[in-house]
């Protein structure tokens, strides 16, 4: 099913729904609904074949590790093997992301009031500057597209720079017992510094006595 999405125009689905889907229900189905529906079964097709090749991608020895450590396949793929993901796949969304941005221009096709849409019938009625309406337009689109690349570029450094959320794995037993050792561990060197300088503080005013008591002798 996934790959008769990716092969078919993206002109043909909006058709296709538009015309199916109140054969199918006996009822009318708002234009912008059918739209989205189409532009929407299209993206999730390329999305989630993007998806199975960035999972694929990861080695075996990855869930072969989160395995050994005590997680199940379901908190390997969420905790090991999506993160990893992830960055290999962040480039292939955001080009669907920004090939569904211009895509929603096709929507017109069926009567959706959207961008382009509106620009021409901008331009119907003026029957001036279409060059400077339609320059707007590509604008607009660019300023959309740009956004998406630049968060994309974003995400990627933070990616790069070990900034992916993998520091909530569920710890083992064995890296439960030994974050407890070594925290019983600091804590008995707190507590031996703290005795050890009650001691030194002691001694301080013994020493301060004696000195004290020796001064008084003398000045007598």
């Amino acid at each position: 099913m996934l790959g008769f999405l990716r092969v078919i125009p993206p002109l043909l689905v909006i058709f296709w729904l538009y015309f199916l889907i109140p054969i199918l229900l006996g009822a009318d189905v708002p234009q912008t609904a059918t739209a989205i529906a189409a532009l929407a079964s299209l993206s999730s097709a390329y999305v989630a074949s993007s998806t199975r090749a960035g999972i694929l991608s990861i080695t075996s020895g990855q869930w072969q590790a989160g395995l050994s450590i005590g997680l199940t396949r379901v908190q390997t793929l969420r905790w090991v093997v999506l993160p990893e993901a992830v960055r290999l796949v962040l480039p292939s969304f955001v080009n669907q992301f920004i090939a569904l941005v211009k895509d929603t221009s096709l929507a017109y096709v069926i009567g959706v009031s959207e961008l382009t849409y509106m620009a021409s019938q901008v331009n119907n009625r003026t029957l001036m500057y279409p060059a400077d309406i339609f320059l707007f337009v590509a604008l607009v689109y660019f300023v959309f597209c740009l956004s998406l690349s630049v968060g994309a570029e974003a995400l990627m450094r933070r990616f790069s720079n070990g900034g992916a959320r993998t520091d909530k794995v569920p710890e083992s037993i064995l890296e439960r017992w030994a974050r407890r050792e070594s925290w019983h561990c600091s804590y008995d060197a707190f507590d031996r510094l703290v005795v050890l300088l009650g001691h030194v503080v002691q001694i301080l005013r013994l020493v301060g006595r004696v000195t004290n008591r020796h001064s008084c002798s003398n000045s007598a």
